[in-house]
């Protein structure tokens, strides 16, 4: 019978964000495979941060072992349990030790996006700090090559490390690694699209009337983040606002609230409503009564926030680049995402209420489409992990 150390440590908070999105990945699969394989997996991750408590409570009403990260390291834990193999949801830089001793290893690469994407015109403009603002100048002089071949290297190891396993989340990403990596041409990587992330509920509570009135919105999410792309869409909406044009909605921006450098140099604030993040729920109300949501990323692995409209009908705009095409097929209308005109023209193409419906119906469609295959896929990258 196989055994798997299962690294939940990479799951707990990253920097600041007590949520991301490898995490919650892999607290998804977690559960699957204790849910499913209790007798066959074992957990590791430090007891003393914070990691979902769904994923707490099912360890201990299951009975899983579970080794403490601040009191023992993966190496002594995978010797001292006999472990087959180590899986982790996310690759760290910390499993050089475990190659060392030839531990065998299957890691879940997301993707690359720091080779791809690793930095961006305006990133400037998203820094609320003197370091942050430096750290963006930074990467536009020779610092910028010496950052890249460091994570460059990072995986390298890994990649040619005869003992690992990789599995990645879409076929752009599979490209990407091969790419990148010419040897793992030669080397089986496992797509499985990422699982799908929704909560049911009875009623989704509507709490966004008291947020925006009862006015139709469009949506922009994570604006905070460079790599979003949210300042090129605001950038675009002031564009089509001072040539003149009568737009009847306004736009709801979550991820920073109005002292942000963005939104203080905002013009014509009276068409944007601007949001720290927010709960689970109260996104989920945003995206089912937001007219459409604008999604102009620079780089996506998968790409949660489409479907996740998609989920209740909602059309959407988005970036024609990486995992994004592959992953919403022709149920969203593409925009090239450093074309303010583009972005604009969209926005004006959606207005109308016969491409607003079309691209509701195409979304619900493509939304159960990937689903099953979301569905499908993490049933058999649990069989993956386990054999």
């Amino acid at each position: 019978m196989k055994t798997i150390l299962f690294d939940l440590s990479v799951c707990q908070p990253n920097g600041s964000s007590k949520f991301h999105g490898g995490g919650i990945y892999g607290c998804i699969v977690a559960k699957k495979i204790i849910q499913e394989y209790p007798n066959q997996v074992a957990v590791i991750y430090d007891h003393s941060r914070f990691l979902s408590q769904d994923v707490v409570d099912l360890i201990i009403d299951k009975g899983i072992v579970s080794y403490n990260l601040a009191e023992m390291d993966r190496l002594s834990a995978f010797k001292h349990g006999c472990f087959d193999r180590l899986y982790s949801p996310l690759y760290d830089k910390s499993y050089s030790t475990l190659m060392e001793n030839g531990v065998e290893l299957m890691v879940t690469v997301h993707g690359l996006r720091a080779l791809e994407n690793n930095r961006d015109l305006y990133e400037w403009r998203y820094a609320r700090d003197v370091s942050a603002f430096m750290k963006a100048i930074l990467k536009w002089t020779p610092v910028y090559r010496i950052l890249d071949k460091k994570y460059w290297r990072q995986y390298k190891r890994l990649f040619e490390y005869d003992k690992s396993k990789i599995i990645t989340v879409s076929e752009h990403s599979k490209a990407s690694l091969q790419y990148f990596y010419p040897n793992l041409r030669d080397k089986n990587i496992i797509v499985r699209y990422s699982p799908d992330t929704s909560i049911e509920y009875d009623i989704i509570p509507n709490s966004v009337s008291s947020i925006v009135g009862n006015e139709p919105y469009f949506l922009i999410i994570s604006a905070d983040r460079w790599l979003k792309n949210s300042f090129r869409a605001i950038k675009a909406i002031e564009r089509m606002l001072e040539n003149g044009l009568n737009i009847q909605f306004r736009f709801v921006v979550v991820g920073f609230n109005n002292t942000h450098p963005i939104a203080k140099t905002t013009r014509y604030k009276e068409k944007f409503i601007y949001l720290d993040y927010v709960d689970k729920s109260t996104l989920d109300s945003l995206y089912q009564n937001a007219y459409a949501l604008i999604y102009p990323t620079l780089n996506e692995g998968f790409g949660y926030p489409p479907l996740e409209a998609m989920r209740f009908g909602i059309p959407v705009l988005a970036s024609a680049v990486t995992s994004i095409p592959e992953v919403c097929g022709d149920a969203v209308m593409y925009f090239n995402p450093y074309s303010l005109d583009e972005i604009a023209n969209r926005i004006i193409q959606m207005e109308r209420p016969s491409v607003h419906d079309d691209y509701s119906s195409r979304s619900k469609k493509r939304y159960r489409e990937v689903k099953l295959k979301q569905d499908i896929d993490l049933e058999q990258l649990v069989k993956d992990i386990i054999n």
